[in-house]
């Protein structure tokens, strides 16, 4: 699935995660890349020995969402960014990662176009240097199917 913006820039795009159920989203941070988002559809192989010419024979599977990563600012007194690195590194993640998360997209809309998913987190990291501002990456493993809602401009 290619990801439009309709040409605005990407700024202001926010990842949620809504930890009570009720589509009541907490806001992770403000990112600074989205990386991968799409879906796969593998062949599975049914190659026999009467496949012609020695030629291997496939058949379409079922779609398969792809991880993908996002990356933002670390801000050390955001109470939502420390609870969910806790959670990365201390938590057991088939818990803690059985979310439905929310990726809006791109500044500039009246109503953001957002996409919305059943995923757990699968790698997340710090990075950063003296002097410098800390980071985070996180992967994110989706496990249903994607809903893109069209934004409003």
């Amino acid at each position: 699935m290619a990801v439009s913006t309709g040409g605005r820039p990407f700024r202001g795009s926010t990842l949620g995660y809504d930890v009570l159920g009720g589509a009541t989203y907490v806001n992770i941070a403000k990112l600074t890349q989205i990386s991968g988002i799409g879906v796969t559809r593998p062949g599975i192989d049914v190659t026999n020995n009467d496949s012609a010419n020695n030629t291997g024979e496939f058949i379409p599977s079922h779609s398969m969402p792809k991880a993908f990563t996002v990356s933002g600012n670390f801000i050390s007194d955001n109470a939502t960014q420390k609870a969910l690195a806790l959670t990365a590194f201390t938590e057991d993640w088939d818990v803690a990662g059985a979310y439905t998360w929310k990726l809006s997209l791109a500044a500039g809309y009246t109503t953001e176009p957002t996409i919305t998913f059943k995923a757990f987190m699968s790698d997340f990291e710090f990075s950063g240097s003296q002097g410098g501002h800390m980071t985070f990456s996180m992967q994110i493993q989706v496990s249903e199917v994607l809903t893109w809602v069209n934004g409003t401009p």
